[in-house]
């Protein structure tokens, strides 16, 4: 688990309780509440709390950001309930997501660490049009090594039979037998009592996610949202060579911090935050972005073609305002002819990069058929960076991401500077912009 070093609020860190659609949370808020660049939304681990970010949530603040950390449905002060169907991924995720329409209209920018991070794919899986960001802090591709199973079934079964004091007790015993060091009288009292609040039939389900989670990689690589794998060189939840994978298969980018185990923004926050900000300054918002709903008809193709010029030829070079007009009739057509209307096209400049999203309400043949229609997604593979497609209920999603030229457009904000990094590659690694085989040297960024 998380062990904070310190009880101790950091100043300007607050706590609140945000009323949402489903249900109240407790969480810490730091940073501006008029801020124009994304609020940070931070979701923590299994036998954690929103105190696992208390010391982080002041520098993303100090960049000039929002930044929330929650304790999940059922953990510590966030009140559970006795239905297991609200302790399921979706369900998880979807509480995160009641929490940023609660506090606001705009994309978040993501952050989950360790059993978190399975809620925030999640959210990535079923809530990409509301995500600015993504960032998996010491989390991997579903659920945890086989090592690491017998442990965890061992606390289900004790939640069970001897219920939460007698789990916590057997699992300190664990602890002290492996040598982890003793925190001290006040945080030992303080992580009990923690362990105690959090509802019995949350913590049990969330272990047993961790024992059976789907493996995530294939359906986050066909989604837009920009994702950071952000780990500790000592983490050992999940191994950083199998979170190196995942980064490499989802098309995210790496980075590894020097000398930091499984909880960087315990260990060190200042640094944990340099490496999120110089993220989150990558891909913030750059005050341009198209919303567009649009009927089943073949002229709206030409209405599409129209705006995606006058909005975005401010930001766009000539041959990319060509590619991305392009690009947009190919899909709009598509979605006209295969499927039902209306249509929504979203456009939006994130950092250096165009990402565009068409969306149709169903019926007819799904995205990845929809090629067969004249050039289709081929002329589209043909002249942007990355796109991809996938089926929802409610209908289909096809998108694209290419690169942008510099221009002298305004962005939302004067980018925090925080790049520093525990390697020569840097903030400022290109998402999906990876070639040849990865290799990790100790301590230091892949990619």
């Amino acid at each position: 688990m998380s062990t904070p070093r310190t009880l101790t609020l950091p100043a300007g860190v607050s706590k609140v309780w945000l009323d949402t659609a489903r249900g109240p949370f407790a969480a810490l808020s730091a940073g501006p509440t008029d801020s124009e660049l994304p609020v940070v939304l931070l979701v923590p681990g299994w036998t954690g709390s929103k105190e696992d970010f208390a010391t982080l949530l002041a520098p993303l603040a100090a960049a000039g950001r929002r930044a929330i950390a929650i304790d999940q449905r059922g953990q510590f002060e966030t009140p559970g309930t006795d239905a297991e169907d609200d302790y399921t991924l979706p369900a998880l995720a979807a509480d995160v997501l009641a929490v940023a329409d609660a506090v606001t209209a705009g994309p978040v920018d993501l952050v989950g660490h360790s059993f978190g991070g399975l809620v925030v794919a999640q959210a990535v899986l079923d809530h990409t049009l509301r995500l600015n960001s993504a960032t998996l802090l010491c989390s991997g591709p579903g659920a945890v090594p086989p090592p690491s199973r017998p442990a965890l079934r061992q606390v289900v079964t004790a939640l069970h039979e001897i219920g939460s004091e007698g789990t916590w007790q057997a699992m300190r015993e664990h602890d002290r037998a492996a040598g982890l060091p003793e925190p001290s009288a006040a945080i030992e009292a303080w992580l009990h009592d923690r362990f105690l609040r959090t509802h019995p039939l949350a913590l049990a389900a969330k272990t047993r996610h961790l024992l059976t989670a789907p493996d995530p990689r294939e359906a986050l690589r066909d989604r837009p949202t920009p994702m950071l794998v952000l780990t500790g060189e000592l983490d050992d939840g999940w191994p950083v060579a199998q979170q190196a994978d995942l980064a490499r298969a989802i098309e995210a980018e790496m980075a590894i911090l020097d000398g930091l185990g499984h909880s960087p923004a315990v260990e060190d926050p200042d640094r944990t935050a340099q490496r999120l900000n110089a993220f989150f300054d990558s891909w913030a918002p750059r005050g341009r972005s198209l919303d567009l709903t649009l009927a089943s008809l073949p002229s709206e193709v030409t209405k599409a073609r129209s705006l995606v010029r006058s909005e975005l030829g401010p930001v766009l070079g000539p041959q990319q305002l060509d590619d991305a007009e392009l690009a947009v009739s190919e899909l709009v057509t598509n979605a006209v002819l295969h499927a039902s209307g209306p249509i929504r096209l979203t456009m939006r400049v994130l950092g250096a990069h165009l990402v565009t999203v068409v969306s149709d309400s169903g019926g007819g043949l799904p995205p990845q058929s929809r090629a067969d229609y004249g050039r289709g997604l081929l002329i589209v593979k043909s002249v942007v960076q990355r796109c991809g497609a996938w089926v929802r209920p409610e209908g289909g999603r096809v998108w694209f991401m290419m690169p942008v030229e510099p221009t002298d457009a305004p962005t939302l904000h004067n980018p925090s500077g925080a790049g520093a990094s525990d390697s020569a590659s840097g903030a400022s690694a290109a998402h999906g912009l990876t070639a040849g085989p990865i290799s990790i040297p100790s301590g230091h960024e892949a990619w």
